[in-house]
């Protein structure tokens, strides 16, 4: 990354006032409204950046700009004409909306993409699932790729129906806390939380997850961790005696 876009903000400052400045030998040639789209168009750059702070700092610079430099009286935040006025602010506004714009953009690019990678874990376990891949190396597998999908410290699977960790993520996705639903956009409960692994409708083993405070997990996340589980649990229904070595992440 360039050095100069390291500060985005300092960009959206002076990017539209220097446009006005540019601007001024052709305020007596061009009238104040070609000259506001000319400002609005160094504002709208700024703005696609995705950068809120930014985004509201270029749409002040350019309002204030194009009022100071490029409207009569020149050189006082005094506007005489009500056109010019709402020229003026519709740049304000303007900058305001499409940096909102450009942010929800970035973010359903970021979920779009991270639900790809997430559909792809699963694709992955359910080929070594098919393909009779060992049980240890599958559970390896499957505890690595939670650990990535669900943000965690650590995790590790465990045979059986022993005991298990009050808070619990069921088979449907919801994450509880004896009989408590919890909210898991806040994080996962502290302290160790576990994910069922069911081979024909009945619990055969638990990935005990240690998860990283207040790391908000995303309800289709849970779904994908479920679905990953279940690998595991077709496996353990197709070799009932084979039993892993506690493979960990």
């Amino acid at each position: 990354m360039p050095s100069w876009a390291r500060h985005p903000v300092t960009i959206a400052l002076t990017a539209p006032l220097v446009t006005a400045v540019a601007l001024v030998p052709l305020r007596a040639l061009v009238g104040p409204g070609a000259l506001a789209l000319l400002v609005m168009l160094a504002v709208v750059v700024v703005a696609m950046q995705g950068n809120r702070p930014a985004s509201i700092v270029g749409a002040i610079s350019g309002a204030v700009g194009f009022d100071v430099l490029l409207t009569e009286p020149y050189g006082s935040l005094a506007i005489a004409a009500r056109n010019d006025a709402v020229a003026a602010g519709v740049l304000l506004a303007a900058g305001v909306a499409v940096g909102e714009l450009s942010i929800r953009n970035q973010h359903h690019q970021r979920l779009r993409a991270a639900r790809e990678g997430e559909i792809g874990r699963m694709y992955y376990a359910a080929e070594l699932a098919t393909l009779d891949t060992p049980l240890d190396r599958l559970v390896d597998v499957v505890a690595r790729e939670l650990t990535e999908l669900l943000g965690l410290r650590h995790c590790r699977f465990e045979r059986g129906q022993a005991f298990a960790p009050s808070a619990t993520i069921d088979h449907e996705g919801r994450v509880r806390m004896g009989d408590l639903a919890w909210d898991s956009s806040t994080g996962l409960p502290g302290g160790p939380v576990a994910l069922e692994v069911l081979a024909a409708g009945m619990l055969v083993g638990r990935f005990v997850l240690d998860p990283t405070p207040a790391r908000p997990v995303e309800p289709y996340q849970l779904l994908v961790a479920v679905a990953l589980a279940d690998q595991v649990g077709a496996v353990i229904g197709r070799w009932p005696l084979d039993t892993p070595t506690g493979a960990t992440s």
